[in-house]
């Protein structure tokens, strides 16, 4: 979803998972959708935040232990060499985060959590950090995480 606000008027249990990939700022506007969220999570749904949605919200405590992270800031664009189930090479935003301890590391970056899974009450959550260079999507091993993150959002894993 890349306009938030849209949450609050969707049938989400329509919706087998959902990816979010934006970044946005605490507005008052926005904690309808929020909670709206966060209850189809807890309900069983199923979220994939991208890039910008793992730092978005600083401020909601429900949006951030819905997703078992705290933005922490990112350097520069560089290269980073991913590692985990697969490797390779990119050249991106390395964001930190801290992490819940619920949460599973799939795949590191130069040492900082890239991609991780965990669980929030009956659903399911996957964040995967990079996606500030568009050129990362296009490599086909960021295809394969994508794919793993949706499936697992999705309960097909």
């Amino acid at each position: 979803i890349n306009n938030f606000d849209i949450i609050k008027e969707k049938d989400l249990s329509e919706y087998s998972g959902i990816i979010l990939y934006f970044h946005l700022k605490e507005k008052k506007e926005n904690l309808e959708s929020i909670i709206k969220l966060t209850d189809y999570v807890k309900e069983g749904g199923g979220v994939l935040a991208l890039h910008g949605a793992t730092a978005s919200f600083k401020s909601n405590e429900t949006y951030k232990k819905m997703l078992g992270s705290r933005f922490l800031g990112h350097g520069p664009v560089k290269n980073i060499s991913i590692t985990g189930f697969v490797s390779f090479n990119v050249k991106d935003e390395l964001y930190r985060h801290e992490l819940n301890e619920d949460a599973e590391v799939i795949l590191e970056g130069n040492n900082e959590p890239v991609y991780w899974k965990r669980k929030h009450e009956r659903g399911k959550v996957a964040s995967f950090s990079l996606g500030h260079k568009k050129d990362v999507f296009y490599h086909l091993d960021t295809v394969a995480i994508l794919k793993d993150a949706i499936d697992y959002i999705c309960k097909k894993v």
